[in-house]
């Protein structure tokens, strides 16, 4: 498959996790709780360390595996606490599902509006109880491109280019993780974020990078066009939102295409439409995920 392949393939461990589940949803909470952040503390924001995040992992296995077993009720609560499909409410809904059926975490408020004179301030995820702590917890999965191979956050873009890091970090800093000095009651408890998600470079990581993360690439279409002609690509899968989260979607029916060429007119109808494209390979011997953007990326058709 060549060193490219090297480039885009999985954590191991990661990977072997999320395949001891089959529900999808359960699936992205695996790979929720068990992915490293891509970020590291040169960021600036408290962050949820990917040590307390597995350790959520190992005290909750049990119960994450009668979920995949039974998933009627997970499934059930996942539905009710999902506002739409946009890929960052599933997310709040997964973890919002997973607090909530957890014995070990007391979720106090969730989702809670702050409004003063009439005027909403802004949203609490989450404020919960854990071991007798009680912490405000903001969430985020982002998905951001870099552009060449710039350090700045301002070059880290969004897909369809209309985000950036920047924007994500200074909101939390001087928004988000501020919220409960509004609120009497927890004014003066701790306050973290929760960020998942993935970053796409084709360059080595950057200082304020988790070392522990994957580093995946994204290709422009003409090189994808050209570098997929030589790959022993068995099947292609389109990953249309929410299955950005783990994106282990091989037995998926519903999202494989019937070849290179169907996946190339679906990249172009995409294109037209201003959105990058998420695609899922399976190999003989692996299976990986990459993002593919027009050639002119960032700027956009």
């Amino acid at each position: 498959m060549g060193d490219l392949f090297l480039l885009f393939c999985g954590v191991d461990t990661l990977q072997n996790n999320i395949s001891k589940f089959q529900t999808p949803a359960i699936k992205d909470l695996v790979w929720a709780l068990c992915s490293p952040c891509p970020l590291n503390e040169e960021v600036g924001i408290p962050l949820v360390s990917d040590a307390k995040k597995y350790t959520w992992y190992q005290q909750h296995y049990a119960l994450l595996k009668l979920w995949d077993n039974s998933p009627e009720e997970f499934n059930s609560q996942l539905k009710a606490f999902t506002k739409n499909h946009r890929l960052g409410y599933y997310f709040e809904a997964l973890m919002h599902t997973f607090f909530h059926l957890s014995p070990y975490i007391k979720v106090e408020l969730a989702n809670h509006q702050i409004i003063r004179e009439k005027q909403t301030l802004g949203e609490i995820d989450f404020i919960l109880k854990e071991d007798q702590e009680i912490y405000h917890l903001e969430l985020a999965v982002k998905y951001y491109l870099q552009n060449e191979e710039a350090q700045e956050f301002e070059q880290w873009l969004g897909p369809n280019a209309k985000d950036n890091l920047a924007k994500k970090i200074l909101k939390l800093k001087e928004h988000q993780l501020n919220l409960t000095q509004h609120l009497n009651d927890y004014k003066d408890i701790p306050s973290k974020a929760l960020i998942c998600g993935q970053f796409y470079q084709n360059s080595p990581l950057v200082y304020w990078q988790n070392e522990k993360s994957e580093r995946k690439g994204y290709m422009k279409a003409s090189t994808f066009e050209e570098w997929s002609l030589n790959e022993a690509i068995l099947e292609y899968f389109l990953l249309e939102k929410p299955n950005w989260l783990s994106a282990t979607v091989e037995t998926n029916e519903s999202l494989k295409l019937q070849g290179r060429e169907e996946l190339l007119a679906r990249m172009q109808k995409s294109f037209n439409q201003k959105k990058a494209v998420h695609v899922g390979l399976l190999y003989k011997n692996g299976y990986t995920s990459i993002v593919l953007v027009p050639d002119a990326w960032p700027t956009l058709p």
